[in-house]
């Protein structure tokens, strides 16, 4: 047991994730309702580490746990840690971690021949070419338990052509250059265009013996160039956030079309938007990286705009139709005279639904197909319009609706998963075409960026102050390949790091802990929830009175009614006690 902050095995096994440990706990008596000195139960920490398997095992095997209020030891600091100034002319910032991110991967930052005197310790010194400030970094192996990815920062002119020294040294008892690597940026990216780049950050160099010139080991890094923005920033005031728009937690609408946000416009006062670029550059919506509907699994940034829009009219109950599907409806009703489809109104019929089974037989043939997590834009299936353009939503939609855009760019451990090529568009080029739409077409619309992607948040940060960011986290739901994306704690760690507004967690670990919500709000940061059970109102209702900022929901009707009866009810209340 720890007496300092009286944990006991139990707590011990849920921060580690040590799941039979904890089953084997619970079996023979271990309390799973005892609080630590700062108010935390062992749920608590596995759900706020990411092992989501235990939390659900403790919270569906102890169902007499009480709430709890975690907080913060009283020293923790909430400031930024890397969020430096912002990138300005024509200066580019070099942000480096040693070792990998990567933790399918994992690589340690340094790994060296013939190491037989562990009487010494290891330094790394990474130094910049050409450099005329005298910037270097150095870190001492192996690193401290809190920062096992050791960070630096550098500033160049050209990144293209600037180089990375690699400087290792023992310690022991005088400092003393054992080996040195160069690791040239501008080849870092391998052989793909300018305006494309590896999804894989990680690179490994070696290292070559200062005497003998012969091969003495690896350094392994990961790094991220970020580039200023040069587009136009002519916003007088900065966005809020689309958070602090209510009174209470915020409603966000999920995975809206053009249509069905007018419908809402009355209801709704936050939208969720997916933008990304398509192989022409244009910033479209679109909530997944793999467009289905034309029964092939196609990355969105293979089609250019023209193709991509129409791909989404063959959706579309009125727009031209394959003809298969016309020769269907004549055969079923008999039919051999020619027959014109009038243009209609929003109504469906007989012919519609035919049209449609073409279309659902193509949706059959790809990897979603056999699980029937597909539709096609038919009755009792779905009804959607047609895709639609970033610049389309930032027009037709009134100002008083606030966006939060999240910026899909893919991360490595998702192409692996859904068997996409390991590339994208280069990520400083695809921040700064969005941004530059934004702020040409954003006027004075409250807009937040989020982004799944660690890259897209930092480059965020760094290229503008006008709008707040949001890091989006599977909080340890799936494994991601990346620790920063791992738990709600990385997250934490990561949004309070560059200086980011808050973050949005998929709702399971909030749920399971509602108190984990104004533990984070400690650290000054904002919360939002998405997943399935953000449609469920009673859940939806337990989390805003644990003081959750948004909610994002298809929903939006349905949460936005059981959101208003509940501070109806709060605030008759609340007149009743006065």
């Amino acid at each position: 047991m720890d007496p300092t902050h009286r944990q006991d095995a139990l707590f011990a096994a849920c921060a580690r994730g040590d799941h039979p440990a904890v089953e084997e706990l619970v079996e023979v008596g271990a309390e799973a309702e005892t609080v630590d000195s700062l108010s935390w139960r062992p749920i608590d920490h596995a759900a706020y580490k990411g092992h989501l398997r235990i939390a659900e095992y403790l919270h569906n095997t102890q169902q007499d746990l009480q709430p709890s209020a975690p907080r913060l030891a009283p020293a923790t600091k909430t400031t930024s840690e890397y969020h430096v100034a912002m990138c300005h002319g024509q200066s580019s910032v070099i942000f480096l971690r040693l070792g990998s991110c990567n933790t399918r991967k994992p690589r340690a930052p340094l790994e060296l021949n013939n190491v037989t005197d562990s009487s010494f310790s290891t330094q790394i010194t990474v130094r910049l070419i050409p450099d005329n400030a005298g910037q270097q970094n150095s870190v001492d192996l192996p690193p401290r338990d809190n920062d096992p990815h050791p960070a630096m920062t550098f500033e160049c002119m050209d990144a293209e052509d600037a180089k990375l020294v690699f400087q290792v040294s023992k310690v022991h008892p005088r400092i003393e250059v054992v080996a040195t690597g160069v690791a040239m940026l501008g080849e870092l990216r391998g052989s793909v265009t300018d305006q494309h780049e590896s999804l894989s950050r990680d690179h490994t160099i070696a290292v070559i013996d200062k005497e003998t010139g012969e091969f003495r080991g690896s350094v392994t890094f990961n790094v991220l160039v970020i580039k200023p923005f040069k587009g136009q920033q002519a916003r007088s005031t900065s966005s809020v956030g689309f958070w602090r728009t209510a009174g209470g937690a915020t409603v966000v609408g999920h995975r809206g079309d053009l249509h069905s946000l007018r419908m809402l416009v009355k209801t709704l006062t936050a939208f969720q938007g997916y933008v990304q670029l398509t192989k022409d550059f244009i910033p479209v919506i679109y909530h997944d990286f793999l467009i289905k509907d034309t029964g092939t699994e196609t990355p969105i940034n293979t089609l250019t705009k023209d193709q991509f829009l129409h791909i989404g009219h063959a959706q579309d109950f009125r727009g031209d139709l394959p003809s298969a599907a016309e020769i269907r409806f004549k055969k079923n009703v008999n039919d051999t005279k020619s027959r014109t489809q009038k243009p209609r109104s929003r109504s469906l019929n007989r012919f519609d639904d035919a049209r449609m089974d073409d279309l659902v037989e193509r949706l059959s043939k790809t990897d979603y197909g056999p699980t029937k997590a597909v539709k096609g834009n038919r009755r009792g299936f779905a009804i959607q319009e047609p895709l639609a353009t970033l610049e389309q939503l930032l027009r037709d939609l009134p100002q008083d609706v606030a966006f939060d855009l999240e910026m899909k760019y893919p991360m490595l451990w998702e192409a692996e998963n859904q068997g996409f090529e390991p590339w994208a568009i280069e990520v400083n080029f695809f921040v700064d075409t969005i941004l530059s739409m934004v702020y040409a077409l954003g006027g004075s619309r409250d807009i937040t960026f989020s982004s799944f992607s660690p890259e897209v948040c930092i480059l965020l940060a760094m290229k503008q102050q006008d709008y707040p960011v949001l890091f989006i986290t599977k909080a340890g739901n799936v494994p991601t390949g990346d620790i920063r994306t791992s738990s709600l704690e990385q997250a934490v760690h990561f949004a309070k790091a560059w200086g980011l507004a808050g973050i949005v967690s998929l709702i399971k670990p909030l749920q399971l802990c509602p108190g984990l919500v104004q533990y984070i709000k400690q650290h000054g940061l904002a919360v939002a929830a998405y997943g399935t059970a953000t449609d469920d109102p009673e859940t939806v209702k337990m989390l805003a009175k644990a003081g959750l900022d948004a909610i994002i929901t298809n929903r939006v009707r349905l949460i936005s009614k059981a959101l208003g009866a509940e501070a109806d009810d709060q605030s008759a209340r609340s007149l009743h006690e006065q």
